[in-house]
Order: C-alpha cells, then sequence, then structure tokens
C-alpha cells in the first residue's frame, strides 16, 4: 500500500506541474488554497495548547468549501421569498451578512450534535482552529471560483482587482477599500486605507472563540460568571455581521454611514466604534491569546494529567498568595502557557534529536511523540470537563441544538426584515457573482480544457490532497466528487437558481438510458469514494510509546471512579453483607459454565494447572457486561477467581512485555473488568489468581494488573511451569 502511495503521489507530482503549466488561469485559482492551507498550518503552530491534529482541520476546511454551495443558495432562495433579486442591495448587504456569517457556523453545530462527548471537552484553542477552517473553506470556495472564471474586457484592460494572500493568518485574502480619487486608486498610488475587511477565517474564528470562552465562563460555576456567558459569543457574532454587512455597502457608497439611510443606527455606530474594520485583526489576536491562557489553566488544574513525562520541565504552582484574583489569574496563566510551551517543544525536540535512533526513526519518532503531547492535553481537558457521562453529552447536544435553532431563527428574521427596508436604495451596478453564476462560470472553464486538461487538473487535485493528509484512495474519491461537480456545474447551477424547473425539464426530457448512465456516474463517483477514504492508523514507538502507556494508566484512574474508589467500595461492601459458606456454595453453581476444548497449548496448559475444562461467567455489576473466569473456587466465605496466562516465551511475548502497547487493550479490559467484579457487592468474589508459566510473566502481569487497579488489589500471581 504504501508503495502505491509513492508511485501514486510522484505520477501526480508529473502531472500536477504540467497542470500548472498548460491549463488556462489554474495556477490563478489555486491561489487560495494553497495561501489558506499554509495559513491553518501557522496558525495551528501557533496553537501550543491545541489537542486536534492537522487532518480534521484540513477535512474541515474541505468541506466547508462545498458548503459554501449551500449557503450562497440559501441566500437566493430566502431572497426570492420575500421578493427580492440578486440585484437588489437589501440581499447584498443585509441577506449576505445574516445569511452567510450564522451559516459558516453550521458545520460546527454538526459536530457538537455528532460528537459532542469530544466537543465539549475541546481547548479553547481548537474552536478557534475549528473557526478559522471553515471560515478558509469558505474563502476558498468564493474566491478561488472568482479567479478561475475568465475575466471580462474591462478587468483585460485595467486589470484584475484580486484579493491578496501571504501567510499571515490574520491579514490572508483581506478586501482594502483606499482613500484617494478614482485615479489615484487606478493608478495604484499609496493611498491611505479607509476600510478594511478580513477574508472569512478571521470573523469565524473570532466566533469560534467566542463560543470557547463563553463555555469557559459558564464553567466557572460562579453566578455573575455565568451571567454574561452568553456575552462573547453574541457580541462576536454581532460584529462579524456588522462588519460583513458594513463592508459590502461601503464597496458601492463610501459615504453611506454618514447618511440617513436604511440601515440602522446600531450597525453604523458599532461600524464606527471598530474603526470601520481596522480593529479586526486586533480582536482577533487578542481572543486566541486569550484562548491559550484559559487552556494553560485547565492543564495546570489537571495535575499529573498535564504532564508529558516525569523528567520534562514543569509548570510553577505560583501560588502568589495575597494578590487579587483579578491580577493573580492572568499572571499565572501567562506563566503557565510559557512553561507548558517551553516543556512540550523540548520533548518533542528531544524525540525528534534522539541519535541513539537512524535518522528515518527519529522523524518518526519526533511526529510519534507530539501526536502524544497533544494526547497529554487532550487528557487534562478530558479530567476538567465538568459533568457525567452521558448524561453531560446529551445535555450539551441538546444546548447545542436550542442555540443554533435560536441563532438561525434571530438572524433570518431580523436580515430579512432589514433587506426589504434596504431594498435597492444604494443600486451598486458592479457586484462579484453569486455563487450560482461562479458555477456556471466553472463548468464552462473546465469543459474548455479538453480531456488532456481535465486528467491534468484531477491528478493536481489529487497530489494536494494526499500532501494533505488523505490517503490516496480517499484523494481519488474527493477528487472524483469534485470533477462531477465541475461536470455537471451548469446543470448544478440551472438546479441552484430554479430547482422545481430544472426537476421538471429533466424529468420530461430523460430517457430510461440517461437515467442509467446518470445513477452509474453518481454512484461510481460517490460509493466508492466514501468506501476508499478509509485510512490506516500507526502505533506509536519507543519514548512515544512510553508516554502513551503512562497517559493510558492515568485515564483509566481518572475515567473509572471505581479504580479510585474501588477498595473503598469493597470495604464497604464486605461491611454491608457478608457471605455464608452455602450462599457461596449457591452463587457458584448457579453461574453459567462453558466448556472449553483443548484445542491449542494455552488451553492445554489452562486445563492441566487448574485441573478442570469448566470455565465460568461472572456477571461484573454493569448491566449487560461478564467476565468469562477460567475457574472460581471456594474458600470459606469468599470466592476466588482463577486466570491461566500461558506463554511461549521470547522478544514477542504478549504477557512477557513484548508486545506494542495498542495490542494489550484487551488484556487490559480483562482487567479492568475483574477489578468491578471484586468491587460489586452482589458476588462473594473477593480475590484473583493469575497462574503463569514462566517468572517474567508473573512480574509483567503482577506489575500490570498493580499499575491498573492498585497496589492493595487482592491479586495472588502463581508460577507453574
Amino acid at each position: 500500500m504504501v508503495r502505491v502511495q509513492q508511485v501514486v503521489s510522484t505520477v501526480a507530482l508529473v502531472l500536477g506541474v504540467v497542470a500548472l503549466v498548460v491549463v488556462p488561469r489554474l495556477a490563478i485559482g489555486l491561489v487560495p488554497a494553497l495561501f489558506m492551507t499554509g495559513c491553518l498550518l501557522v496558525v495551528g503552530l501557533l496553537a501550543r495548547t491545541r489537542t486536534l491534529g492537522l487532518r480534521p482541520l484540513l477535512l474541515l476546511m474541505g468541506i466547508s468549501a462545498p458548503w459554501s454551495l449551500l449557503i450562497a443558495h440559501a441566500t437566493l432562495v430566502i431572497g426570492e421569498a420575500i421578493g427580492l433579486s440578486t440585484a437588489d442591495d437589501g440581499a447584498r448587504i443585509a441577506l449576505a451578512a445574516f445569511v452567510e456569517e450564522p451559516g459558516k457556523l453550521l458545520p460546527l453545530l454538526a459536530l457538537a450534535l455528532l460528537a459532542p462527548g469530544r466537543v465539549r471537552r475541546l481547548a479553547a484553542v481548537d474552536w478557534a482552529l475549528l473557526g478559522f477552517a471553515t471560515g478558509a473553506g469558505f474563502t476558498i470556495a468564493e474566491d478561488g471560483a472568482r479567479r478561475l472564471v475568465p475575466p471580462g474586457l474591462i478587468a483585460e484592460l485595467l486589470g484584475e482587482d484580486r484579493l491578496q494572500y501571504s501567510l499571515n493568518p490574520w491579514t490572508a485574502g483581506r478586501f482594502l477599500i483606499h482613500g484617494g480619487s478614482w485615479a489615484e486608486n487606478l493608478l495604484e498610488l499609496d493611498t491611505p486605507v479607509e476600510v478594511v475587511a478580513t477574508g472569512h477565517q478571521v470573523p469565524t474564528m473570532g466566533v469560534a472563540m467566542g463560543i470557547a470562552l463563553g463555555l469557559a465562563l459558564w464553567r466557572t460555576a460562579k453566578p455573575w460568571w455565568r451571567a454574561v456567558a452568553w456575552l462573547p459569543p453574541v457580541v462576536m457574532l454581532t460584529m462579524a455581521i456588522v462588519d460583513h454587512a458594513c463592508y459590502n455597502a461601503t464597496v458601492g457608497w463610501t459615504g453611506w454611514a454618514d447618511q440617513d439611510t436604511a440601515i440602522p443606527t446600531w450597525i453604523r455606530l458599532a461600524w464606527h466604534v471598530r474603526g470601520q474594520g481596522r480593529t479586526q485583526i486586533a480582536v482577533s489576536v487578542v481572543l486566541f491569546i486569550a484562548c491559550m491562557l484559559v487552556d494553560a489553566r485547565r492543564r495546570h488544574r489537571a495535575g499529573v494529567f498535564g504532564d508529558v513525562v516525569i523528567e520534562a520541565p514543569k509548570a510553577p504552582a505560583l501560588p502568589m498568595t495575597g494578590v487579587p484574583l483579578a491580577l493573580r489569574a492572568p499572571v499565572q496563566a501567562v506563566v503557565w502557557l510559557a512553561a507548558y510551551t517551553w516543556s512540550d517543544l523540548a520533548i518533542i525536540a528531544a524525540a525528534y534529536g534522539d541519535r541513539t535512533l537512524s535518522r528515518r526513526a527519529r522523524m518518526a519518532e519526533g511526529r510519534a511523540m507530539g501526536v502524544q503531547v497533544r494526547g497529554v492535553r487532550q487528557d487534562a481537558m478530558t479530567v476538567t470537563t465538568p459533568g457525567t457521562e452521558p448524561a453531560a453529552r446529551n445535555a450539551f447536544r441538546l444546548v447545542a441544538l436550542t442555540v443554533g435553532a435560536v441563532m438561525l431563527a434571530v438572524c433570518l428574521w431580523y436580515g430579512t426584515a432589514l433587506a426589504q427596508d434596504i431594498g435597492s436604495w444604494l443600486q451598486q451596478p458592479d457586484w462579484p457573482y453569486f455563487f450560482a453564476g461562479l458555477l456556471d462560470g466553472l463548468a464552462q472553464w473546465w469543459d474548455s480544457l479538453g480531456v488532456l486538461g481535465q486528467i491534468l487538473v484531477t491528478a493536481l487535485a489529487v497530489l494536494l490532497l494526499a500532501w494533505a493528509g488523505l490517503s490516496v484512495a480517499a484523494a481519488l474519491g474527493a477528487v472524483g466528487v469534485g470533477t462531477w461537480v465541475l461536470s455537471h456545474g451548469r446543470g448544478i447551477a440551472t438546479f441552484l437558481q430554479d430547482p422545481a424547473a430544472a426537476t421538471r425539464s429533466y424529468a420530461a426530457n430523460a430517457t430510461w438510458e440517461q437515467l442509467l448512465l446518470d445513477g452509474a456516474d453518481f454512484a461510481l463517483t460517490f460509493i466508492p469514494g466514501s468506501a476508499l477514504g478509509l485510512g490506516t492508523r500507526k502505533a506509536a514507538r519507543t519514548a512515544a510509546e512510553s508516554v502513551a502507556v503512562s497517559r493510558a494508566a492515568r485515564r483509566e484512574i481518572a475515567g473509572l471512579t471505581e479504580v479510585n474508589n474501588l477498595f473503598a467500595q469493597r470495604d464497604a461492601a464486605k461491611a454491608v453483607r457478608v457471605w455464608t459458606e452455602q450462599q457461596v456454595t449457591d452463587w457458584v453453581s448457579g453461574l453459567h459454565t462453558v466448556v472449553r476444548r483443548p484445542y491449542n497449548s494455552a488451553i492445554q496448559y489452562q486445563h492441566r494447572v487448574l485441573g478442570t475444562n469448566v470455565e465460568h461467567v461472572i456477571p461484573t455489576g454493569v448491566p449487560g457486561e461478564t467476565i468469562v473466569a477460567d475457574a472460581v473456587t471456594k474458600e470459606g466465605n469468599i470466592a476466588v477467581a482463577w486466570e491461566a496466562k500461558y506463554t511461549e516465551g521470547g522478544a514477542n511475548s504478549l504477557y512477557e512485555g513484548g508486545r506494542p502497547d495498542f495490542l494489550y487493550k484487551k488484556l487490559d479490559d480483562e482487567i479492568k473488568r475483574y477489578g468491578r467484579v471484586i468491587s460489586n457487592p452482589d458476588n462473594p468474589v473477593r480475590g484473583l489468581t493469575i497462574i503463569t508459566n514462566t517468572e517474567k510473566a508473573a512480574e509483567f502481569l503482577s506489575s500490570r494488573i498493580r499499575s491498573i487497579l492498585g497496589e492493595d488489589f487482592p491479586l495472588t500471581i502463581k508460577v507453574a511451569p
């Protein structure tokens, strides 16, 4: 599989270079995608408290690009429903702002509904990255489509007015309106900037950071903070809508804000107070830093779960006794953020610099350690997230759905009312295309490439997606979907403009042969794409593997309350109920049994050392959960469970610790089930005996079981060759 990936990537690289040279406007159209990808990587590097990897962020950015088509279609449909066309200023200003800005947040709402358990445990800066990715996808779709469509005659004569890009996440793709006369602007003289509008990624990231900070305020459980927890997301969404609407109005008439217009006074006032868009970047950067400070405090509060390895630099306690909370909290957060940043970087750098490994192994070890460091941050976020599953997860899903529905309802209600009030008073003649028009132009561009050009563009797209982290199969599937959209762009554009008429026309004119061909075309494009998109995962090794082991043990201590309180529960159960010998006998006799045939050496060893081929099924106390013990014996008024663990020894022996840690999941699950059995007062099992055939296996099993269940767990290890 790796060989196939290398071959496909090499071929795609060659064809991609050729495509950039021979396909018209392709290089221009890819500028937003390339720079937005680079900006996402940069902001990911700056986010020193993130728990998300880059692959899900790139995937979300890719999904958000086609999602913008649906947002554009929604704008058209809503405008037509209230009697406005795309030429009316109400649709261009009010609907564009009040539909697009909340619409870009819907992928985040979908994540909260589909994976509430993971989303509620996100770091604050993770929200910032998710918001950046969704906004960047919108920028890619909008500006990429605009660049691919050939310019008109005037644009060819005077030059195209394109957005400028860089690797600065906050300034890439921004819109500028300069002061001065039209002649000065035409000659590109150095005129002052009067109005600024950042790319879509910045306001969407701002709203997402508002959500994260609102959650942090709510989780303080203090009444005053909870009372204002709704302010950050509401204020940031309002500012995003205001900036969007006011910039669109300024494009048509720079003096609109000084006149008595249909745009409300509060919008004009908010626009002026915030410097006509010039404060967007400063506010976003401040919120980004605030999110990392919140995460640093949470990680420090997590205690040992926030530490990667014992020898790593530690964050100081910094009590600052007597200092007011208003000063103490931010100072502590800054110090802890710096300490954790230095510690994480030092650990990852040490993994990359391990001279005992080959160069290739060092690279793999460094990447694996980076994954484990993010995992430690995720563990810290998990243990500091309040609530008990699954109730907290379901409550989070319900609240997210309610808040999302209210947000959409309010934005649609106010946006449509404002759009009708504005009407067409600005009369802006030169407005960029809506997505339906852009899609039709893209279809014309795609058809003009011919078969060779389409193959070259497809190869380049596969290369870019593979470099972004997708497998070759997933990249081929995704590109297949994209080329299908381009090939059917005119039909899709017609459908977006008038779905009912397009459907009636297709139904009236399509033949059975055409229906079959279109169905096969759709199935071969979409169904294999999802099936082939399955990736593979690699296990962390060496030092990174040991970090993973530590994390797993700590998660069990935090995540299973019976581990923290296991023996207290067991002692309480003993005090409450004392079994008689007859009750123990009756309980053992009532267990379901399994007779195991001796078809391999491990079971033959089990039957020989235990003296029985009958295994017993013991309920753990968790509904529907059981454990099959190799034997159960009666010892007075208690019962003891027995397990036989046979090993053939050697470097790869499972029971002697010779396998990678991920292969021990089944064994660890078995150990935890026995812990639940012994802490359950509804059975008389009060001990576990492990019998194995080597001293090394006995040492390993004893160490692993006690690392999970504690030193006081009633465990007996015996060696029987």
